[in-house]
């Protein structure tokens, strides 16, 4: 459910303290003074996208307290891990992907979107070092944001040794790895259930987090390329992942 608020100071607490509830700010073409200033420097700092538009566009959103700037909140529901598991109990096969520190809102945006194309059952992701669901994220996902059940973990090195716990087989995505050993095909994919973890942009996965990993999946590629856009390596193996579960319904 929306909520328009145009409270300068309410604006200003919503994107300090829950910035992934805001999925749209605008800010009047015409608006001037530090208040309004503030604002876009508080917007770029927490990574809250938003929109410069003419005034008549704002009102048009919203005639009541006309302010200069209009946040439209749609509050994202997350779940627990506890809660997820419990959902999930009775599935014959599940899905899960675990996202370690994405930082880009574009690139998790376009992951929530696959996900949901590749019926994934739940995204895992960390309380803290993690892009939040902002505007941007819900924008580029087209609403797969609000679709894909998201888990939201204090630690994601916990979450992983608790999905094992719970009978789950994780799986690593690396561009390449120098242990050779614990490398697995795609077909261990076909798996009743299934975690697939993807790193960082820049990092990858973790050193612990991916020795916590049952193996390591790696996405051949041609050697001109150093590897895949996370969220590209993520649609490859969520493909092949919902491919076995086609394949085992026919």
């Amino acid at each position: 459910m929306e909520k328009h608020v145009t409270v300068k100071q309410s604006i200003r607490e919503l994107i300090r303290t829950a910035p992934d509830q805001i999925s749209r700010l605008f800010v009047a073409r015409e608006a001037r003074g530090s208040d309004i200033a503030d604002i876009v420097r508080l917007a770029k700092a927490h990574r809250v996208s938003f929109h410069v538009v003419p005034r008549a566009k704002i009102l048009a959103l919203c005639n009541k307290g006309y302010s200069g700037v209009l946040a439209v909140v749609t509050r994202i529901e997350y779940f627990t891990l506890d809660e997820a598991l419990e959902r999930l109990g009775g599935l014959p096969a599940v899905t899960v992907l675990v996202l370690d520190e994405i930082a880009d809102p574009q690139n998790f945006g376009a992951i929530l979107r696959t996900a949901a194309a590749f019926a994934v059952n739940a995204v895992v992701i960390q309380q803290w070092n993690q892009c939040p669901v902002t505007g941007t994220v819900v924008d580029v996902s087209r609403g797969a944001a609000k679709i894909v059940p998201i888990v939201r973990e204090k630690n994601i090195f916990n979450a992983v040794r608790r999905l094992k716990n719970e009978g789950y087989w994780v799986f690593g995505t690396m561009p390449d790895t120098a242990d050779r050993s614990r490398t697995v095909g795609m077909e261990r994919l076909a798996e009743n259930r299934v975690v697939i973890v993807v790193g960082n942009e820049h990092k990858g996965i973790r050193r612990n987090v991916a020795d916590a990993c049952d193996g390591i999946i790696v996405i051949p590629q041609a050697e001109r390329v150093q590897s895949l856009n996370v969220s590209v390596a993520a649609g490859v193996v969520l493909y092949e992942r919902f491919k076995s579960l086609v394949a085992r319904r026919q």
